[in-house]
């Protein structure tokens, strides 16, 4: 019976220890804690839209906002910051390039259903990024109402 409760107590004891194990790995991703967003819409139906991120990023080489867009959308003036000043923005940009060669920098993959804004995390730990970019033929004029299709 006593080799029983040590078997019992060693199995819950080996159980905790995984589940906390296996748990760990969670806490060491990119966490964004806080992103505020302005939009300012033009007379001509673009938008200038500035993003400022907050957060712990712990892991791989960089972030991207997904842009499933409709072939009419069209994005310009592209522009990342971090803490530490502004990035270069490259004309394509490459997923498969090494932290070194996306650090400090900022580009546009497209994807079968739109593109992605990307940018290098370029430092792990803390960070706060500031992304802008402008949208053309966001709101269009139509024969009987204008609207957004955004």
């Amino acid at each position: 019976m006593r080799c029983s409760m040590r078997k019992r107590v060693s199995g819950l004891i080996l159980c905790f220890f995984l589940l906390f194990a296996l748990a760990l790995p969670a806490f060491a991703g990119n966490q964004v804690h806080t992103i505020d967003i302005q939009a300012v819409l033009y007379e001509d139906g673009s938008v200038h839209i500035t993003q400022n991120w907050e957060g712990r990023f712990e892991e791989g080489t960089e972030s991207y906002i997904p842009m499933n867009a409709p072939d009419y959308l069209t994005i310009s003036e592209l522009t990342v910051s971090d803490q530490n000043g502004i990035y270069d923005t490259v004309p394509d940009w490459n997923i498969d390039w090494s932290f070194e060669e996306k650090a400090r920098r900022c580009g546009i993959h497209d994807t079968d259903s739109g593109y992605e804004i990307c940018f290098g995390i370029s430092r792990y730990g803390q960070n706060r990024y500031t992304i802008e970019y402008k949208l053309d033929n966001v709101v269009g004029g139509y024969a009987d109402k204008d609207g957004v299709n955004f």
